[in-house]
């Protein structure tokens, strides 16, 4: 079934009730949760992308209202998403319509992140255990991590340090195995979904998405912490190196 009921995009998307098709006629009845998501992503992009070029036309509302035409690509096999395969089809879809955008830095400070970067590394140095996260065939401690992690976050309470977070407990959970990142990767998605279906916007769901694929990503390629995720929130602003299939 389709997320998001209830959504109507400035450019007319919404599902229809009662029907795996929505207003753009592609059909979600094979979609998997994490397709459901990685559609959404795409689709906001691409909106994004098409509201862009009517600002620059001087257009600021009553944007164009897309139906079966929103991606320009022809109503068989599914308007390109197939009925399997959907994940690496959204992805070749993206890179024919170049549908990624740049979430905005809400900030024409140039040292903005400045000070919420300089706390971080603070944070760091008292803590004695980073430094050692290894592999662990402990059932329960991924779950450890990803709890420790929020709980530091919301006792820092530092504007822009919720996604060094999201970022350092996915890389401590993937540390500790096959099973670590697992369950990190199972407790993202499910906190990225309970996020969307309680109003948080996909362009925030994006930038944690992209904190949370530095943690994994840099867990696997061997780095350090602070090699994989930047204390300067500016770093978590969309990097298409983490647009990368990580399931």
């Amino acid at each position: 079934m389709p997320l998001y009921r209830k959504l109507k995009s400035l450019l007319g998307y919404q599902n229809l009730p009662n029907s795996s098709l929505d207003s753009y006629g592609v059909d979600h009845s094979s979609f998997t949760t994490r397709d459901e998501l990685e559609y959404q992503f795409a689709r906001q992009d691409r909106e994004d992308l098409l509201m862009n070029q009517e600002k620059q036309n001087g257009v600021t509302d009553n944007f164009t209202q897309y139906g079966h035409n929103f991606w320009g690509t022809p109503s068989e096999n599914n308007y390109g998403f197939g009925s399997s395969n959907i994940s690496e089809n959204i992805e070749r879809l993206k890179k024919q319509f170049n549908t990624y955008s740049q979430p905005v830095i809400n900030s024409t400070d140039p040292n903005w992140g400045n000070k919420t970067e300089a706390a971080l590394n603070n944070y760091l140095k008292t803590k004695s255990n980073f430094h050692s996260v290894k592999e662990d065939s402990d059932i329960i401690t991924p779950f450890k991590d990803m709890w420790q992690n929020y709980k530091d976050m919301r006792d820092i309470d530092l504007v822009g340090a919720d996604n060094f977070f999201h970022c350092k407990a996915n890389y401590e959970a993937a540390k500790r195995g096959p099973w670590g990142e697992g369950v990190a990767k199972i407790i993202s998605l499910g906190r990225e979904l309970f996020g969307l279906a309680t109003g948080n916007s996909l362009s925030d769901s994006q930038k944690d998405w992209v904190a949370n694929q530095k943690g994994w990503n840099g867990a696997k390629e061997g780095l350090t912490l602070q090699e994989a995720c930047p204390r300067n929130p500016r770093e978590y602003y969309y990097n298409q190196k983490y647009y990368k299939k990580t399931f």
